[in-house]
């Protein structure tokens, strides 16, 4: 992991100079043509997501001892004593993120960092025509959203040949974007669409795609991958490798880490309880609006997505930078990549 890292934090300024590349124009080869693979049972987590509320598949944190030197400036906050905590987690706080760099180096997690130039991304927000065809979407914050659309995109390269899947899409445009960008063969999937598959939705379990195996090449979740409760965040993986070709890729952004892991949620926004994790810290955010999100520790992060997968993806950690010349309140700080790896 670069100095740039640690610097961009500790200042709040991009670590490299701008460069300018058009993203949405990358050529991309055809993808290898997936044979059919022997999936084992990737996820040690019940098939039924509503058998249980708290998610107590995943190991609780273990007594460790941490050899590496803290620095002055750095003082790593501690997981609050009480379970419930008042208020929003702030997973952007200095604080925060100095306990998830000093987590990093030991992590085994490829991280890298990933430049936001400025004028490319205005690039693609003209091109997709936001504006024209979308004037309702995210309308008070619209750069955010769009980034999150911008960084997916410009990591997967999608080209004419892929198809492509924006996974729990809701109202998004993200995949009418790819498919007039790119040229390619895009699904927009969500449980609130009807069920099975249409001209270009998918409706259903995002866990449980009505799709055969090897359907797709590339595939994008952007601000929803937090609010898989339960096991669902690892379950979908599991999906993703068999739906997914050798070869392919899923990009997640923003990717939520904190410095413990931590669950959100609204009460008002549900009757029964959501399937908080068992080794989370639950915050009462009330007036947020929403039933559950999920905030990572690195080491959470590791247990729950890439230790199980490490045979069938290649993972890889990208800090956003540059983000700071953008107009508009923007959150993301972090994606993840996970390519699909050849089956054995």
């Amino acid at each position: 992991m670069g100095k740039w890292l640690h610097k961009f934090f500790q200042d709040g300024k991009p670590g490299l100079k701008q460069r300018s590349r058009a993203a949405y124009c990358i050529p991309h080869k055809t993808l290898p043509e997936r044979q059919d693979p022997v999936l084992e049972a990737l996820d040690r987590c019940s098939a039924d997501p509503g058998a249980f509320v708290l998610c107590s598949a995943v190991p609780l944190p273990s007594e460790r001892t941490d050899e590496r030197a803290m620095t002055p400036e750095h003082v790593e906050p501690r997981q609050p004593e009480a379970r419930l905590q008042k208020g929003p987690v702030d997973s952007n706080s200095v604080a925060s993120m100095q306990a998830v760099l000093h987590a990093l180096p030991s992590s085994g997690l490829d991280v890298q960092e990933l430049l936001i130039d400025a004028e490319d991304y205005s690039r693609y927000v003209r091109a997709a025509g936001y504006h024209q065809n979308w004037p309702h979407y995210f309308p008070d914050n619209l750069p955010e959203k769009s980034l999150e659309h911008y960084v997916a995109l410009r990591l997967l390269r999608v080209a004419s040949t892929d198809v492509f899947i924006d996974v729990a899409a809701a109202h998004s445009p993200l995949a009418e974007i790819a498919a007039r960008l790119f040229g390619c063969t895009a699904f927009a999937q969500d449980m609130i669409y009807p069920p099975g598959i249409g001209a270009a939705r998918i409706g259903g379990d995002a866990c449980a795609m009505p799709l055969p195996a090897g359907f797709a090449t590339k595939a994008a979740l952007t601000c929803s991958l937090e609010h898989f409760e339960g096991c669902g965040d690892t379950r979908l993986f599991g999906e993703l490798a068999r739906v997914l070709r050798p070869g392919g890729s899923v990009v997640i952004v923003p990717l939520y880490l904190n410095a413990y892991p931590a669950n959100q949620t609204d009460p008002s926004c549900y009757v029964e309880p959501p399937a908080f994790d068992a080794e989370a810290v639950i915050h009462i955010a009330e007036g947020w609006g929403n039933r559950f999100a999920r905030f990572y520790s690195v080491d959470s992060l590791v247990r729950r997505l890439v230790g199980p997968f490490r045979n069938l993806y290649r993972f890889r950690l990208f800090a956003l930078t540059g983000w700071q010349a953008l107009e508009g309140t923007i959150y993301a700080r972090w994606a993840l990549q996970a390519v699909r790896l050849p089956d054995q």
